[in-house]
């Protein structure tokens, strides 16, 4: 999903859940808001490619030493932390939306 919102309270609940059984965990990508980065964000995560130093969405975003922007993506059932092919291509949908938006606006990024 994009910026959901409406789901915020479910996604952090289920990260206090996920605190005590450790089933899993909202990974967090550096993100620059282009459609290349959030395709390299889905490739490191189609390859279990975790960031050791990025934070993690949830009750421990603020453990993480790391700033900036960072993409991460959600299921649209729960448990929300685990997410199919479908769901990031549906991700990857909405940044190319965003980006078309931006077309004309001499802006080359979403942020």
């Amino acid at each position: 999903m994009i910026c959901s919102h409406k789901a915020a309270y479910r996604y952090f609940i289920e990260s206090i859940k996920n605190l005590v059984n450790s089933k899993c965990k909202y990974l967090s990508y550096p993100w620059d808001g282009t459609l290349a980065s959030a395709e390299k964000a889905v490739k490191a995560t189609k390859s279990n490619h975790e960031c050791p130093s990025c934070p993690e969405m949830g009750i421990k975003a603020s453990s993480g030493d790391m700033l900036g922007v960072f993409i991460n993506f959600a299921g649209r059932k729960e448990p929300f932390c685990e997410y199919d092919d479908e769901d990031l291509a549906y991700a990857l949908k909405m940044v190319q939306k965003m980006q078309v938006g931006l077309q004309g606006t001499g802006k080359k990024s979403i942020l």
